[in-house]
């Protein structure tokens, strides 16, 4: 939860919330913004509605991913979870995958191939992993391949939600991610 410099609970504004009931509370945890970039207020006023809306609810904090819908193992795979076999100093130096994978930069566009710390290196072949390869970038526990690019739009589907949602992932920074119902595949 947000809280000051003293322990107490904030909302939006900053403010103190004196005694949140456990229904403030619930409310705080399980809010989750799912709506679309394009279906967002667009001017600071309506923004500012909609945010006077959370006014003395205290805040949880949830990263983007959490806040859209996404779970850890959306993006941390099999080999950041359970390893690759070597030890490590540090834990992030363990990790396979880096969020400009997905995401790009503001100068260069998401590769969709792991480079990082422990990106997979195998010889003869460039380091990484290539997850639009439906081997490499792995299938869901349903079956359905993890990534999918269409256009130049590159989609992730949820590891936890069968055929509930799929995540747009931005190719540039500033951007935020979109939770878009999924049809299902055939075949």
């Amino acid at each position: 939860m947000k809280r000051d410099r003293k322990g107490n609970q904030l909302d939006n504004t900053g403010n103190i919330v004196k005694e949140p009931t456990p229904e403030q509370l619930t409310e705080a945890v399980n809010y989750t913004d799912t709506r679309s970039w394009n279906q967002r207020p667009r001017t600071p006023e309506a923004r500012q509605a909609d945010l006077q809306k959370r006014n003395s609810l205290p805040v949880h904090l949830k990263d983007i991913h959490l806040e859209r819908g996404m779970h850890c193992i959306d993006c941390h795979f099999k080999q950041d979870n359970h390893g690759d076999g070597k030890l490590y100093g540090e834990p992030r130096t363990a990790i396979e995958i880096r969020c400009l994978d997905c995401h790009g930069t503001v100068g260069s566009y998401a590769t969709a191939v792991t480079g990082g710390p422990a990106a997979r290196k195998l010889p003869g072949r460039k380091p990484g992993r290539d997850l639009l390869s439906g081997v490499e970038g792995g299938r869901t526990p349903f079956g359905t391949d993890r990534f999918v690019k269409e256009g130049n739009a590159l989609y992730q589907r949820s590891s936890r939600l069968v055929g509930v949602l799929r995540v747009a992932c931005p190719t540039s920074s500033g951007s935020a991610c979109a939770r878009l119902p999924f049809p299902p595949r055939s075949g």
